[in-house]
């Protein structure tokens, strides 16, 4: 924890450029009300990132060195080479699962209860009342799809979902566009982090966590009571 408060010149700008650009989301976010406000300045930020680097001289290499981007993995793995661990299920160690049943039923009830919390975060946002019980199934399908095919238990992303109620995004066409999206990097060889300066991610990161704690340790107080705030 010592080294999270050892700060340099260099870590300090990396710092800034982050806090800077959540506080530009953040502006952005509240005050632009043009729906493609806040998706171009996140779409030209790496790209503008890069032109300052060629203008001013300054190599990949360099700018790795320095840890302004990430160092690319030589052979990442495709998405689809985890299949290949089950190796027509004889790598699978049957012995264990009777011992995991207790850990299933515990990850059952941490995740039920953790996607009720987002669909309550969710609902806050929503100007018509959600049905609970149908976005729990939904939630339980796609974590049984997700468990069959290797994958890991989750629940909605409800920070990206307030973020694109607040930008008056509507259309599934979103959803859709975002799992082709995902799709496509899970077969194909690519680590994106390369292409993305760490600054940007810190920032993105920084402006959903700000977003986050406005909305339930300030601007929640206005719909509880004094003792329910407290």
């Amino acid at each position: 924890w010592r080294q999270c408060f050892i700060l340099d010149d260099i870590l300090l700008s990396k710092l800034g450029l982050s806090l800077g650009l959540a506080a530009l989301l953040l502006f952005i976010s509240y005050k632009v009300k043009h729906v493609a406000a806040l998706p171009g300045v996140l779409i030209a930020m790496p790209p503008l990132f890069f032109l300052v680097l060629g203008v001013s001289g300054v190599s990949l290499d360099t700018a790795r060195d320095g840890g302004w981007i990430p160092e690319p993995e030589k052979h990442p793995p495709c998405g689809w080479e985890v299949f290949q661990l089950y190796n027509s299920f004889q790598n699978i160690a049957w012995h264990v699962l009777p011992s995991q049943i207790s850990h299933v039923i515990l990850l059952i009830c941490f995740v039920s209860f953790g996607s009720s919390l987002d669909i309550a975060a969710i609902q806050t946002e929503q100007p018509q009342p959600l049905d609970s019980d149908r976005e729990m199934r939904m939630i339980g399908i796609s974590n049984l799809v997700s468990g069959m095919t290797s994958g890991f238990t989750g629940s909605y992303y409800f920070s990206t979902t307030l973020f694109l109620q607040r930008q008056k995004v509507t259309s599934k066409m979103t959803g859709i566009m975002l799992c082709i999206g995902e799709f496509l990097l899970f077969l194909l060889p690519i680590d994106m982090l390369q292409f993305l300066p760490k600054f940007f991610i810190g920032g993105i990161l920084a402006f959903f966590g700000i977003d986050i704690m406005l909305d339930w340790l300030v601007y929640s107080k206005d719909m509880l009571s004094f003792r329910e705030y407290l």
